[in-house]
C-alpha cells in the first residue's frame, strides 16, 4: 500500500508541476513519471517472467493474451 501512496504523491506533484509550475519543475515532473512507468514496467516484466514464462518473450515487451489449445473436433450437441 505503501507503494500505492508513492505513486499517488508522484502523479499529484507532476500534475501540480504542469499546471503551475516553470519549465525545470516540468522538467522534474516528466522526470518524475518517466522513472515510474520505468519502476512498473519493471515489475511487469520480472511478474511476466515468473509467472508466465512460456509467454513471455524476453524481449521487455508485453504480449497481449495468451496461447490456448485450439479445439480440432467441432462442439457435439447433447443427444
Amino acid at each position: 500500500m505503501i507503494d500505492v501512496l508513492n505513486d499517488i504523491e508522484i502523479l499529484e506533484q507532476a500534475i501540480k508541476a504542469f499546471t503551475h509550475g516553470h519549465s525545470d519543475e516540468k522538467q522534474m515532473a516528466m522526470d518524475s513519471l518517466e522513472k515510474l512507468l520505468a519502476e512498473k514496467k519493471a515489475i511487469m516484466v520480472a511478474f511476466e517472467k515468473e509467472m508466465a514464462p512460456d509467454v513471455f518473450d524476453g524481449q521487455k515487451k508485453f504480449e497481449k493474451g495468451h496461447q490456448v489449445e485450439v479445439i480440432k473436433e467441432p462442439f457435439q450437441r447433447w443427444k
